[in-house]
């Protein structure tokens, strides 16, 4: 696989060098020169595929050309035990339920098959390979969780100081001995650029690897195609016409949109995409992949089978007590609003879709006010410690950030 930087200054580079570097040189993001596409009789056929299966087509019409047969199959072994299950949410409209990994997080899908990757492919031989994540939710505590049996990697994960709940501050406590967490005192933009500047601080990766594990990395970024392929796949299985099924989901950074660009280009059927967010959108979180979107839709102006909508705080809250009462499915705040985006602009004969990302236990405040009543904690956050917060501090200054990682050297 050949890929270009949405920078367009820098040399095309392999997908090895994509991994490793995180950022292009002339700090755009990577792209594939070229998408492959997957033959019609994938699709056709993909009801009665198992997750293996679909996994190992996806990844080698990705990735054949650098990853050899066998080591698509070591690195998709753990990636296909997270179970992506469909759930009826209303007449019409299901659930893809991405969120069944070892932290609750449809970035596990992700994390693990970039872990598995990093570690068959050897590049965490030799120096260490410092690995930069700039997380407000999920990010930071997938990607330790997949890299902790991994030799030769150290991860870094930043977050913003009193922006993130209270689940998501008391995972990153869980990761503190796989990963070292640093308490910046700033917003997820200053996280994100902190990341971003090391990884193209040519001074500082004189003595040290890093890379990112984000979606800024190509292999994370192109796994949310999995996030597509997989429930259609359960879709079809269980009789949808699959030339009428439509797809919802949280805008998010981008990542999640963009993917779904390149699924649907690689092949897969998909009749529309309906990209939902709170309003007012994080600038941040739209800059983050907004090159690549507009890469993949020529500028802004060439993806007429994309619908954005907004949702207000309120319409969340009431969408997720109705969805609940009516038949005890709990949504989380994002999929709330996604689905309620999709809920209003289906049309008869249509199947929806709603790209279920996060545990609800992650909305767990939305959704109690909503339900007016306590949800039970799944099994992995009733074991997590909420006391333990001794994680590293400080400020949004890149010089005090190189020091940091110089010292850990």
């Amino acid at each position: 696989m050949r890929l270009y930087s949405t920078g367009l200054t820098s040399p095309e580079a392999s997908l090895t060098e994509a991994i490793l570097n995180g950022y292009a040189p002339d700090g755009g993001l990577y792209m594939p020169v070229r998408l492959p596409f997957i033959p019609t009789a994938f699709f056709n056929n993909i009801g009665g595929m198992s997750s293996d299966e679909i996994t190992y087509v996806t990844g080698n019409s990705l990735f054949g050309e650098e990853i050899s047969a066998d080591t698509m199959k070591e690195a998709i072994a753990d990636t296909i035990d997270i179970d992506t299950p469909l759930a009826e949410i209303t007449p019409g409209i299901l659930g893809a339920e991405l969120y069944h990994g070892p932290t609750l997080s449809a970035m596990d899908i992700g994390a693990t098959l970039l872990a598995k990757i990093i570690s068959n492919l050897g590049l965490n031989v030799g120096d260490p390979l410092n690995i930069l994540v700039a997380t407000s939710r999920d990010t930071g505590v997938a990607m330790a969780k997949a890299f902790d049996s991994v030799p030769g990697i150290n991860l870094f994960a930043l977050y913003p100081s009193r922006q993130i709940t209270d689940i998501a501050e008391s995972q990153l406590s869980s990761i503190q001995d796989k990963a070292t967490v640093i308490e910046v005192h700033g917003d997820y933009g200053d996280c994100h650029n902190l990341a971003k500047t090391a990884i193209l601080d040519n001074d500082l990766r004189g003595t040290m690897k890093l890379t990112s594990a984000n979606s800024i990395n190509i292999v994370t970024f192109l796994s949310k195609i999995l996030h597509f392929i997989y429930p259609y796949a359960k879709a079809v299985a269980t009789g949808v016409n699959p030339s009428q099924i439509v797809m919802a989901f949280p805008a998010g950074n981008l990542s999640t949109l963009s993917a779904g660009i390149i699924a649907k280009r690689m092949g897969l059927p998909v009749k529309r995409f309906i990209v939902t967010g709170n309003s007012p959108m994080s600038e941040m979180a739209w800059r983050t992949n907004l090159p690549r979107f507009k890469r993949l839709c020529n500028g802004l102006t060439d993806c007429n089978d994309i619908i954005f909508m907004s949702t207000t705080d309120d319409m969340i809250i009431d969408t997720i007590a109705e969805v609940y009462f009516s038949n005890g499915h709990l949504l989380d705040q994002d999929t709330a609003a996604a689905y309620l985006s999709l809920r209003e602009s289906l049309k008869p004969g249509e199947t929806g879709i709603v790209l279920e990302c996060s545990h609800p236990i992650k909305s767990r405040n939305a959704i109690e006010k909503g339900i007016g009543y306590e949800i039970p904690a799944p099994p992995a956050i009733k074991r997590l410690h909420p006391q333990r917060r001794n994680h590293e501090k400080m400020s949004a200054n890149y010089a005090e950030f190189k020091q940091f990682l110089i010292s850990r050297l």
